[in-house]
């Protein structure tokens, strides 16, 4: 059996690789992020990472605080170069995801943080989802092919098994799954073929 801590080295390596398409598509100003999206998923994970620790995540949880610097680091480019057009179903669900933090601050158990924090999670995909209907160009496929799974190897390793620790890992890897057919088939309705860049 794979030792624990090289399988979170693992999730984090994949996790890099899955970051390295999409700076690059940063760069060359190809992609635009939907800030509140970023924004969210990066304060999401931050919290889900200091739930995973609580719960005893181990190694498991590294790649949970990697992807929480780096969607907090999206979040402030698309801050400046993502997505401009920002619709009224954008600002509900992101208030609607704020608002529901509270509830997560209120509740004591780390299990019902997790639930609350997979909801919010679903609900902060809805920006990016909705831009990727209209503009599915703008987005990068094999990052969230890789984003989802990088997850795998993580839950892995997980110090311990329980719905804590590996609720939301698994959450991420449907989210990505989504995000990508979303995606792709966009791009095969508008373009005629599957185009991964």
């Amino acid at each position: 059996m794979l030792d624990k801590e090289i399988l979170g080295a693992l999730s984090v390596a994949i996790g890099v690789c899955g970051y390295i398409p999409y700076l690059i598509g940063l760069w060359r100003k190809k992609l635009k992020p939907h800030v509140f999206t970023w924004f969210l998923w990066g304060l999401l994970m931050w919290i889900a990472f200091a739930g995973q620790i609580a719960g005893g995540g181990g190694a498991g949880t590294w790649v949970t605080g990697f992807s929480a610097f780096m969607c907090t680091f999206v979040s402030v480019i698309a801050f400046f170069h993502g997505e401009k057009n920002i619709t009224r179903s954008d600002w509900v669900t992101f208030a609607a995801s704020l608002m529901t933090i509270p509830l997560w601050l209120a509740t004591d158990t780390p299990l019902w943080s997790m639930l609350l924090i997979i909801v919010i999670e679903f609900l902060a995909t809805w920006p990016t989802a909705r831009k990727s209907w209209m503009k599915p160009q703008e987005e990068s496929p094999l990052s969230y092919l890789l984003a989802g799974v990088k997850f795998a190897p993580s839950a892995l390793a997980m110090e311990e098994f329980n719905f804590i620790t590996l609720s939301y890992p698994v959450a991420l890897v449907f989210i990505n799954l989504a995000l990508i057919a979303l995606i792709m088939g966009r791009r095969y309705a508008l373009e005629g073929r599957l185009n991964w860049d």
